[in-house]
């Protein structure tokens, strides 16, 4: 049952790299040296702008947890992350 599912799932929504790095570069482009802010800080699939989905919108507590878990284990890797995170991302 699990095979089945993963197969389906990769024939749905798996890219290749070269298709996923598409992804990226245009996310990251897009509009470039525009006055026209519309790709900024805007959800990108598949070269369109796309509706984030409410659950994105209301689960700040979520966002926030996650984002303390990632900046933990990066401090175990590298112990100025706490420094560097206060100072450029909390406007410390």
């Amino acid at each position: 049952m699990s095979a089945v599912y993963m197969w389906f799932m990769k024939k749905a929504i798996a890219r290749m790299a070269e298709q996923g790095s598409r992804q990226l570069l245009y996310a990251a482009l897009a509009g470039a040296g525009s006055e026209d802010d519309k790709f900024r800080g805007a959800y990108i699939s598949a070269t369109q702008i796309s509706e984030v989905s409410d659950f994105v919108l209301e689960s700040h507590e979520l966002q926030d947890k996650l984002w303390a878990g990632v900046v933990d284990i990066l401090g175990e890797v590298y112990p100025r992350i706490d420094e560097i995170v206060k100072k450029y991302l909390l406007n410390g």
